[in-house]
């Protein structure tokens, strides 16, 4: 190899090998914004009244998310900040069957069920707490990607030329091929509620929501087989724990004061003080505890269909197809190893489990759009898709539910 060859193959290999590390930079610079960010209660120094932190709940979101983020996540998130917010936290651990009845007894607004239901230690709680996710939704989502092989074939091919050797040429095409790139960003809206409960008379003392509308984004890098990179700006924990964060300042702030200023829950409280017999007030409550069952299966049945499902396409053309269930939606995308890419969106009927999606997407410059359709059912999808663009396509899929 000439001199002149070699400091050309040099260069080449330098900006890339310099392109990789900024995107190594980048990733690093992205996983700091995620580590755990502590914030300054203003009024931590002053103890707060004993608090239970209640079940949260995730009422609206994306499939996604729910399964990401469940109940248990955000009542730790609650204990941990609440506490360093300066309030004493009743443990939860290895209660949760009690935790379970004073949450519900609480959501009744009776001071007489939730007497009754305050045993133990629990007995001691001023106020109950909890955070409740009202929405979690993905309003959009857009990816780039980039794969090397055909850029490498054609700057390869042109320095072969220009240097007059093949072995350049070959060397260079190889290391801007092996380069791989994918980038997925998507917006989210997401909010938050909290609520503080007086354990003495059902009532709920305080209330108060936060939003957040936020970009979460993964990467993917690659070059010479041996640098990948994968990282998420702000993923979807990180934003919970900051609007739980959002949600106990407020508390601390705004009405820590009040909270200490409330009378103490006289002695002997945790017994049910009233005309009412003690088996009326069983017998609401589980009346109540039926009508939350029947609502939890309701919301189990008309889930029945989410997941993740992956699988195959053929016909026309040929290649992977996946597809994201949630709620009544449906999204997901169609690629191949000759450069097809597409996406489509569309709607499910949750009672028939009949899908109907439009398709865009490119192969190369090419573009075409169509339709994916198809019946899904509980572990398994399959349909039909019709592409045009580069005439007219169609053909079969089938699909199974990643568990």
């Amino acid at each position: 190899m000439k001199p002149r060859q070699g400091f050309i193959l040099l260069f080449v290999l330098t900006l890339l090998i310099s392109s990789c590390k900024k995107a190594s930079q980048t990733a690093n610079e992205m996983a700091d914004q995620v580590a755990y960010q502590p914030i300054e209660y203003v009024n931590a120094k002053t103890a707060g009244p004993a608090v239970v932190i209640l079940p949260g709940s995730v009422k609206s979101g994306h499939i996604l998310y729910r399964q990401k983020i469940g109940d248990g996540n955000i009542a730790d998130f609650g204990e941990m900040e609440m506490e360093k917010a300066g309030f004493p936290i009743l443990d939860r651990a290895n209660l949760d069957a009690i935790v379970e009845e004073i949450s519900l007894a609480a959501q009744m607004a009776d001071p007489q069920a939730l007497k009754l239901f305050r045993k133990g230690k629990f007995a001691n709680a001023r106020f109950l707490v909890r955070f409740d996710v009202i929405k979690a939704e993905r309003l959009s989502q857009s990816r780039k990607s980039f794969d090397g092989a055909l850029a490498g074939a054609l700057v390869g091919g042109i320095l072969a030329g220009v240097t007059d050797s093949a072995e350049i040429g070959t060397a260079t095409g190889t290391a801007i091929a092996s380069i791989k790139s994918d980038e997925e960003t998507s917006v989210w809206v997401m909010g938050m509620r909290y609520t503080v409960i007086d354990a003495a008379t059902g009532v709920a003392v305080s209330t108060g929501e936060v939003d957040e509308t936020v970009d979460v984004r993964r990467t993917l890098k690659g070059f010479l087989g041996s640098t990948e990179q994968k990282s998420n700006l702000l993923p979807l924990d990180a934003v919970t724990l900051r609007m739980v964060q959002q949600c106990v300042a407020r508390i601390d702030s705004q009405g820590k004061a009040a909270m200490n200023a409330a009378p103490s829950v006289p002695v002997g409280a945790s017994k049910v003080q009233s005309d009412r017999k003690e088996k009326d007030i069983l017998a609401q409550y589980e009346e109540f505890k039926k009508k939350k069952d029947e609502e939890r299966k309701a919301a189990a049945y008309a889930a029945r269909f989410e997941g993740v499902y992956s699988g195959k396409f053929a016909g026309g053309t040929k290649g992977d197809i996946t597809l994201l269930v949630s709620g009544d939606k449906v999204e997901g995308q169609v690629a191949n190893a000759d450069g097809l890419h597409g996406t489509f969106t569309g709607t499910l009927d949750c009672a028939s489990g009949s899908m109907n999606c439009q398709l865009a997407g490119n192969i190369s410059i090419v573009k075409f759009t169509g339709t994916v359709t198809g019946l899904i059912k509980p572990g398994e999808a399959s349909g039909e898709w019709v592409a045009n663009g580069w005439g007219t396509e169609k053909g079969n899929w089938n699909a199974a539910q990643v568990k």
